[in-house]
């Protein structure tokens, strides 16, 4: 309304980027004296009044407003470790003294150069303050090249950055400061200063960190020191990924996927308790749904685009933001899009029953043996991780069916469910093989995700995990899934009771480790390949979640987390300690073992029923507040810890 004051922007045009559209433009700003004084801003115009779109009763008034749904994003100032590259300032020291917040000057006529490291990935409005004539050309990345290498430690040789992200600040004397509209997302920040025909003084005195406000809880430790390092890395993957919703990645597309949020939601509630961001996710891609029953593969976004299984992961998000919740209110908001999403699956069924041909872009994950992500077969007909992930969703359905009373429809997805696993089953299982074929008529192609989707969806008999479950695990020639599909391979090993087989997922993450990452790439194949892969992305945080329910051994039993059972994977770790946020407030616990005894020390938080298995299988019943419990002589490492879903 007109209580707004306002000033036209005349200094500042935004430049687009090749390769980074989504993730905002650059900008270009010129400043022709000090700052604006504050007279040259006058009331807004006020065009209509903004309304709730459940209280308009006039079309000629167009705008809708609605309540926010999560919280204001965390600002706080941080600053940048270290400089490096410094050339052409009047100073030797320019590098200490401007991370110390101090000027730095670059003669009339002169060029400097300076590399800043924010030690880290991170996202935040650099702050920039100029006084004098001349030209600051600001360029980031999240690692540095060198020819196609690519190098995370600027002591080593390197280039300078060049972007893909380049904001320009031209100042023709006077001071000004200068901030970006949109934040950036960068490690390393390339400093250029040109000076005209005057001296041009910058100082940088860092930049304003900004993310989704998590509630901070301690780091998962162990025995193994590589566990805490690996933890931080991940809670910097889901801070860094969510902002105003969850975004794949923070420094190129900066989009809300399905497939992602899927990991990412659980993720967030697992390290942080939130369900904020998840509750708006959700009924974000509720009301995206199109004319055909589809929600949109990301949104929001102007670009439409459309992936059909990220709309099954959705609906299965939906399922566990419910388990974790209890929210009903939110689940009946999704449900006629969750309804409409799964009869456009349904009618797309051949006339074996199993669904057929989908439109549309058919990737589901990077798969190295998978052209395009896109299982074989799924370009001309039915396959097996379609069919098992529409069961698997069915099923979610139908639960949330029953939570908010609407019996019959769920007794229907549940039929609809029962039919075509038993479909699957009969077209896909491979006998000889002991698994299930990627598509009916080629039995020589299997893969971890096909069989993973098989296990979560109940597609086999009880007799068959064990046996599938240790060759997804262990079989050379199986395709592998790739790092989104490892969060859904993780839960198949820990249903079909083989933590010790999900603890390996966890290798090639730690391997990481000293390649200097500190964020959890895309692929860790084309972050050692490609300049183009991001080095954050919110799909590939499986430690985060896996530490609480591998080594803590925490699993949901009962929506709410009202009922939950504790079995730990001990593996060859001494100790671990951790927290699991609940509903009702946090899980702690610590164990350790010896050569002789195991102990462990549990806090459960009120109205919580909690069991505890002990290594040698013996359960125990907790009590609300601290529970403590030993067992002497150490058993052998169990090979089966019966940690369920």
């Amino acid at each position: 309304d007109n209580q707004w004051l306002a000033a036209r922007c005349r200094n500042r045009r935004f430049v687009g980027r090749p390769g980074i559209a989504c993730a905002g433009p650059g900008e270009e700003v010129g400043f022709d004296q000090d700052e604006r004084p504050e007279s040259d801003f006058s009331p807004a115009i006020e065009l209509t009044p903004g309304e709730r779109p459940d209280t308009v009763a006039d079309s000629c008034r167009p705008h809708r407003l609605i309540p926010r749904r999560i919280p204001f994003l965390e600002e706080r100032p941080d600053r940048f470790e270290s400089a490096w590259d410094e050339t052409g300032f009047t100073t030797a020291s320019a590098g200490a003294e401007l991370l110390a917040g101090k000027w730095i000057e670059v003669k009339a006529g002169d060029n400097a150069s300076l590399l800043l490291d924010a030690g880290s990935i991170t996202t935040g409005y650099p702050r920039l303050e100029l006084d004098g004539a001349g030209t600051v050309r600001l360029a980031y990345d999240e690692r540095l090249l060198q020819g196609r290498d690519i190098v995370r430690d600027p002591s080593l040789p390197h280039e300078p950055v060049a972007g893909p992200m380049v904001d320009v600040v031209h100042s023709h004397g006077g001071h000004a400061s200068w901030a970006p509209v949109f934040w950036r997302a960068f490690r390393f920040l390339q400093l250029d200063v040109q000076a005209s025909g005057k001296p041009l003084k910058v100082r940088l005195p860092g930049y304003l960190f900004t993310a989704y406000p998590y509630p901070e809880l301690p780091l998962f430790k162990s025995s193994n020191p590589a566990h805490e390092q690996m933890d931080r890395i991940s809670w910097r993957t889901l801070r860094l990924c969510s902002h105003e919703t969850f975004e794949d990645c923070p420094t190129r597309e900066r989009l809300q996927y399905a497939g992602d949020v899927h990991v990412q939601a659980r993720t967030a509630y697992w390290m942080a308790g939130d369900t904020a961001l998840a509750r708006q996710a959700m009924l974000h891609f509720a009301e995206s749904v199109n004319d055909e029953g589809l929600t949109a593969s990301r949104y929001p976004s102007r670009v439409p685009q459309l992936i059909p299984l990220w709309s099954l992961h959705w609906v299965m998000a939906v399922g566990e933001y419910y388990q974790y919740t209890t929210d009903t209110e939110t689940v009946r908001s999704c449900l006629p899009a969750i309804s409409r999403t799964l009869d456009w699956f349904l009618e797309r069924r051949e006339p074996s029953g199993l669904v057929g041909y989908l439109p549309y872009w058919k990737i589901a994950d990077w798969c190295g043996q998978w052209d395009g992500g896109t299982p074989p077969g799924m370009e001309c007909g039915p396959t097996a991780l379609v069919n098992f992930m529409l069961v698997a969703a069915l099923q979610a359905a139908a639960g949330l069916g029953e939570a908010t009373g609407q019996l019959a429809k769920a007794q229907q997805r549940q039929t609809q469910a029962q039919k075509l696993a038993e479909l699957s089953d009969s077209n896909f299982w491979d006998t000889q093989a002991g698994l299930y074929r990627d598509r009916p008529v080629a039995p020589s192609e299997f893969s971890q995700l096909t069989n993973a989707w098989a296990i979560l969806a109940g597609i086999p008999v009880a007799t068959q995990i064990p046996e599938i479950a240790e060759t997804v695990a262990t079989r050379p020639d199986l395709c592998e899934a790739a790092w989104f599909g490892k969060n859904f391979v993780f839960d198949a090993l820990l249903q079909a009771s083989r933590p010790d087989l999900a603890a390996r997922l966890l290798e090639p993450f730690r391997a990481l480790l000293p390649q200097g990452f500190t964020a959890w790439p895309e692929s860790p194949l084309l972050s050692l390949t490609s300049m183009f892969a991001s080095e954050c992305h919110g799909w590939s945080n499986l430690p985060g979640l896996a530490f609480r329910r591998l080594y803590l051994g925490v699993s949901n039993q009962a929506p709410g987390c009202c009922r939950i059972r504790i079995a730990p994977w001990t593996g060859d770790l001494e100790s671990a300690e951790g927290v699991v946020p609940l509903p009702q407030g946090q899980l702690k616990i610590a164990w350790r073992q010896t050569e002789d005894q195991f102990t462990a020390t549990i806090v459960i938080p009120p109205r919580v029923e909690a069991v505890f298995a002990l290594p040698d299988g013996t359960e125990k019943q907790l009590q609300t507040g601290r529970n403590r419990l030993t067992q002497t002589a150490r058993p052998q490492a169990r090979q089966a810890g019966a940690i369920s879903r």
